[in-house]
C-alpha cells in the first residue's frame, strides 16, 4: 500500500509484516521510519503539504479507525476521537482542511449497517455525511435520489 506526496517527491508504504509506516523520497534515498504503536496500517495518503499523514488502522477484533500522524513522525491520534464504527479509506481535500473517509453507520431496525462518505473538518472535528451507500447503490441522504 502506497502513496505518493502530491509534489511527486516522497512516497509513504505499508510494512504489511509490522506495525510500521515508513517514508522516503521516491528514489528511495531518506527512508524513515514511523511506528504504529499496537496496529497495522493500510491506505497511507499524504496531505497536501505533505505535513501529515492519514491512514486506516487495522487491529483484530476492533473496526478500524482512521489515524493522523506527522510524516516526520510522532504519535498518530485518531481522525475522530469518538468514531464507535469503521472508517476507513482516508483522502484529503485539496486544500488539506479536511479528509473524507467511507464510514460505517449503524442502523437500530437490524439491517446490516449502512456506509457512507464522510468529510471531516480538521479544525473542528465535525463529520459531515455526503452520500449513504447500500449495497453497491449511492443514495443521497434523504434517500430519494
Amino acid at each position: 500500500m502506497l502513496s505518493v506526496s502530491r509534489d511527486g517527491q516522497s512516497v509513504a508504504y505499508i510494512d504489511q509484516h509490522s506495525p510500521v509506516l515508513w517514508t522516503s523520497h521516491f528514489d528511495g534515498s531518506g527512508a524513515h521510519q514511523i511506528e504504529l504503536p499496537g496496529v497495522r496500517g493500510a491506505f497511507p495518503r499524504f496531505s497536501p503539504d505533505n505535513k501529515l499523514i492519514a491512514f486506516t488502522a487495522l487491529r483484530e477484533g476492533f473496526p478500524p479507525p482512521v489515524y493522523l500522524v506527522s510524516s516526520g513522525g510522532g504519535t498518530p491520534r485518531p481522525l475522530i476521537p469518538e468514531a464507535s464504527g469503521r472508517v476507513t479509506d482516508p483522502d484529503w481535500s485539496a486544500d488539506g482542511s479536511r479528509v473524507v473517509v467511507d464510514r460505517e453507520l449503524t442502523t437500530s431496525n437490524g439491517q446490516p449497517p449502512d456506509s457512507t462518505l464522510a468529510w471531516v473538518d480538521l479544525q473542528t472535528s465535525k463529520v459531515t455525511d455526503i452520500a449513504v451507500m447500500r449495497e453497491t447503490s449511492l443514495f443521497s441522504l434523504d434517500r430519494k435520489r
